[in-house]
């Protein structure tokens, strides 16, 4: 385990992108219909792993910002079937809806990421911090 969590932590550039977006996209698999619960647990894993090789606070929003977006964007699947109800009018609007939205609501899981980053310390605080934070962010995007 301690070798997977130095390869993420160790990651850089769009190889860190690419695996937060995947675990994040992973842990919506969690949910209805799938309910594949373990990808929680995997997915948020390795979210603090790469949180741990984030030295600065762009860097930890970023991190935070792909992962909230490969969750939003499988997640929210589901919108895009809206628009396919009059497909002669809307279709158009499809990609637009199924992009940006994810990427607006990606913004909350970066600010966790980066209220994480800033909170430091030892890495139970910062899973709490995690917790704390995920927690909140979804409560606020509710409201």
């Amino acid at each position: 385990m301690r070798g997977l969590a130095r390869f993420c932590a160790g990651l850089r550039g769009w190889r860190r992108a690419v695996l937060a977006v995947l675990l994040g996209a992973g842990t919506s698999l969690a949910f209805a219909p799938f309910f594949l619960l373990p990808l929680l647990v995997v997915g948020f894993t390795g979210l603090a792993w790469l949180l741990d090789g984030a030295r600065r606070a762009p860097a930890a929003f970023l991190v935070g910002w792909c992962f909230g977006f490969g969750h939003f964007i499988v997640g929210l699947y589901w919108i895009g079937h809206a628009f396919l109800v009059d497909a002669d009018r809307f279709a158009w609007l499809l990609p637009f809806a199924v992009s940006l939205l994810p990427a607006g609501l990606a913004v909350f899981a970066g600010l966790v990421t980066l209220i994480v980053h800033l909170v430091g310390g030892g890495r139970w605080r910062r899973i709490a911090a995690l917790a704390l934070a995920w927690t909140l962010a979804e409560w606020f995007r509710a409201h």
